[in-house]
């Protein structure tokens, strides 16, 4: 009976690392050909079936765009109206006051078709892939800028605003979840090899 409730405690702790990380913003439309009022949008990805009841998005300006339904997939979220800065752009995923998902600061000062795609922990400009997965392939860099500046290339450009955040940034509170997720996930293969070896 021990072993079994000691087997049940480690699937727990093992779907809660499953689900730390399943939502992302994984393609943002910050600065739309013509007018951004109506425009804009950003498309959520999930790996897992989730429910959206508790989370919203939050912009650098503190305008909430609150969230419902099921995700698994793809989402595409359509702003009525401007909602995103075409600069200095930073969009949080929250859940409960909690940032479970965030962005590094964003730029597209482009009036064109493009769009932030996230590749590799980066978001780069390319075209568009709503509902689909981002085309991420790498093309052959014509010019390469360091520090503040961004990377051309044939059909992207990188995004690196310091040599700091080229990366997406995740909150303190998420970072502590995700290590107490990975810590339970060790204990969890441990108490399962000793149930195994019938050392309990």
């Amino acid at each position: 009976m021990f072993s079994i409730n000691l087997t049940a405690i480690s699937f727990i702790f093992l779907s809660f690392i499953s689900l730390s990380s399943a939502l992302v913003i994984n393609e943002i439309e910050l600065n739309p050909l013509g007018s951004d009022s109506g425009k804009e949008w950003i498309e959520l990805y999930s790996k897992e079936k989730i429910s959206l009841s508790d989370y919203y998005l939050e912009n650098e300006d503190g305008d909430i765009y609150k969230l419902s339904g099921d995700l698994q997939g793809y989402l595409i979220i359509n702003f009525e109206k401007q909602w995103l800065d075409n600069s200095k752009a930073i969009i949080y995923i929250k859940k409960n006051n909690q940032t479970v998902f965030q962005t590094k600061e964003l730029e597209d000062l482009k009036n064109n078709d493009l769009t932030l795609n996230l590749c590799d922990s980066e978001y780069i400009l390319k075209e568009k892939t709503k509902n689909s997965d981002n085309n991420c392939s790498e093309n052959k860099v014509k010019e390469e800028v360091k520090n503040n500046q961004t990377i051309k290339s044939d059909s992207n450009e990188r995004i690196f605003l310091n040599k700091q955040q080229d990366k997406i940034i995740y909150s303190k509170d998420y970072k502590i979840r995700l290590y107490f997720a990975y810590f339970f996930a060790f204990l969890s293969i441990i108490i399962l090899a000793l149930i195994y070896l019938r050392k309990l």
